[in-house]
């Protein structure tokens, strides 16, 4: 959030709390060297057979290691076998190509100007 310039209404201590619920919850991934959150990824939505991909973020420092990756293979088993998803959409920006270029490496295909679909 500080990266992106939005404000922080939570305490340091809320976010972790928060996030602790969501990880449990299996809508919210992340992928740390011990304190030190090294990428995350989370559902916006969680239907009966598909789900919607978002907040993928990896803080520029980690960037370009494989960790962005590695936590959305993880979400994407989960997704599959605790929630039953069959398909999972997630959308980019028109000219985020080193996002594309990850979903799309690990299945994701595009359908149009914004979406890409694992099917």
């Amino acid at each position: 959030m500080k990266e992106l310039n939005l404000p922080i209404d939570l305490t340091i201590d809320q976010m972790r709390a928060s996030f602790k619920v969501k990880v449990k919850n299996k809508v919210w991934w992340g992928l740390f060297d011990k304190d030190q959150l090294l990428s995350r990824a989370a559902l916006n939505s969680n239907g009966d057979k598909i789900g919607q991909v978002g907040g993928v973020f990896t803080p520029k420092k980690f960037r370009k290691n494989g960790y962005a990756k590695k936590t959305m293979l993880h979400m994407l088993k989960d997704c599959i076998e605790i929630h039953k998803h069959t398909k999972s959409i997630l959308f980019t920006g028109e000219t985020d190509i080193p996002a594309q270029k990850l979903y799309e490496s690990i299945g994701y295909k595009r359908i149009g100007e914004f979406a890409l679909i694992l099917s």
